[in-house]
């Protein structure tokens, strides 16, 4: 009981005393807490991988944009130009020049173009023809 009147001492009186109610009301039907404790737990572990998948997309290892890069690229001209695209990113970090290196396999209608803009990208210059 004390550890409940710490957990909501700061609340204001209506609702501690809400707290409190819904805390007994717990208290009296251990399979409510169990449940409330298992939902509460669900909850956590959704908004958890949630938050993760997001940070993921927005904060991916470049070690991760390079694997997808890989992919596409192969997908789009075939497993020797996605081969070689990968040997020319092994040691890109830049997020930026990655999301580059992405939007070339886009934009280029062939592996030589692709292979031949980034490696311009990739030495400094500029990915345009």
């Amino acid at each position: 009981m004390q550890l409940l009147i710490a957990r909501f001492a700061g609340d204001e009186a209506g609702d501690r005393h809400q707290h409190m109610q819904q805390a007994l009301r717990y208290m009296e039907e251990p399979t409510m807490l169990a449940e409330a404790i298992t939902e509460w737990r669900q909850n956590a572990i959704a908004e958890g991988r949630t938050e993760g998948r997001t940070e993921g997309l927005r904060e991916g290892t470049s070690e991760g944009r390079r694997t997808l890069l890989r992919r596409q690229a192969t997908r789009r001209f075939g497993l020797e130009a996605g081969n070689e695209f990968s040997r020319l990113l092994a040691d890109e970090e830049d997020a930026d020049r990655l999301a580059l290196a992405g939007d070339l396999v886009i934009d280029c209608s062939s592996a030589e173009e692709l292979l031949s803009r980034a490696r311009r990208l990739l030495s400094g210059g500029s990915p345009v023809r």
